[in-house]
């Protein structure tokens, strides 16, 4: 059984095809909200997500663990967990695929690839191809499916990920040879995001300037804007 959790806010523009186009690979889906003014609530409830509040404290990690069931009231039924955002989609020859990973009892996560579609040819991984009216993309790994098991959590309050709780517990973490197109800039809040992205980490960096934290989230950062 796979749950699928996620953390939103206005996402009313891309929720309602994203949570149709997914239904297929998840046997429930948790959709914590962070404080949203138009329809996103209304369009969970309407396919059935289980609906939680969460107050927005400036640390994706805490909303995310809040998403799995650590210090809240969720209640994960899946063995496996899934985390995408709205602006993130799979396509469905990957569907069956998924579906066995969950059979698997020798691993703790699969990696898939994130494929963010852009225009911003100085991004340092940057690769070239014209697709969906973008110039090109870059490409990142991320353990975006991992068991519901106590011991694993999401880390950084900027770009999370739940890699060293994994490899902390001694778990091994798979490459799926799975992609995930990312279409992160057709948000028409891009930039405020990035600005805000950047803000975030500088004064999470200064709490801990010379920590490896501090050292990872810079690096994450420089290559994911």
């Amino acid at each position: 059984m796979i749950s699928l959790c996620m953390i939103v806010k206005n996402e009313s523009m891309l929720l309602d095809y994203f949570l149709e186009h997914h239904r297929q690979i998840a046997d429930e889906v948790i959709i914590v909200d962070t404080g949203s003014s138009d329809k996103t609530i209304e369009i969970a409830k309407k396919h059935s997500c289980k609906v939680h509040n969460f107050k927005w404290n400036d640390d994706f990690s805490a909303a995310r663990n809040f998403s799995i069931g650590i210090n809240s009231p969720v209640k994960v039924m899946g063995d496996w967990m899934l985390w995408l955002d709205p602006d993130e989609m799979i396509s469905k020859e990957y569907f069956q695929k998924i579906r066995d990973m969950e059979k698997r009892n020798d691993v703790m996560g699969f990696s898939f690839m994130q494929k963010t579609y852009t225009n911003q040819e100085k991004h340092p991984r940057f690769r070239k191809e014209e697709k969906y009216g973008f110039s090109g993309f870059y490409m990142k790994g991320i353990c975006k499916m991992f068991r519901n098991m106590n011991g694993i959590k999401f880390e950084y309050p900027v770009h999370e990920t739940v890699r060293n709780s994994i490899l902390g517990l001694g778990g091994k973490i798979m490459k799926s040879g799975i992609f995930i197109e990312h279409f992160r800039e057709l948000r028409n809040d891009i930039k405020e995001k990035e600005r805000y992205y950047r803000k975030l980490m500088k004064s999470k960096m200064l709490m801990s300037p010379t920590g490896n934290m501090a050292l990872e989230m810079k690096e994450s950062t420089m290559l994911s804007i």
